[in-house]
């Protein structure tokens, strides 16, 4: 269960990071040639806040699905002694 968490948070860590690389990058790119790209550069800043999201999302549908498994779990048994 623990590596399923680990995965998706990894792959949010992963934008994070590509984006401060990408960010960093357009930052210098733009002192240096004196131009820069707003389009680009809003898009690397919130490329992370979108897989958060999924992230949240994916972890909110796996405990739902962890409740309705443990719900058919005791319902089985009930109908099993029952």
């Amino acid at each position: 269960m623990k590596r399923e968490h680990a995965s998706v948070k990894a792959s949010f860590l992963f934008s994070v990071l590509l984006s401060a690389i990408v960010l960093a990058a357009n930052v210098v790119g733009a002192f240096a040639t004196g131009s820069s790209d707003v389009g680009m550069t809003t898009f690397i800043c919130f490329l992370p806040l979108a897989f958060y999201m999924a992230q949240n999302s994916h972890q909110q549908t796996r405990k739902y699905i962890e409740a309705l498994e443990a719900r058919v779990h005791q319902l089985e048994v009930g109908e099993a002694t029952g």
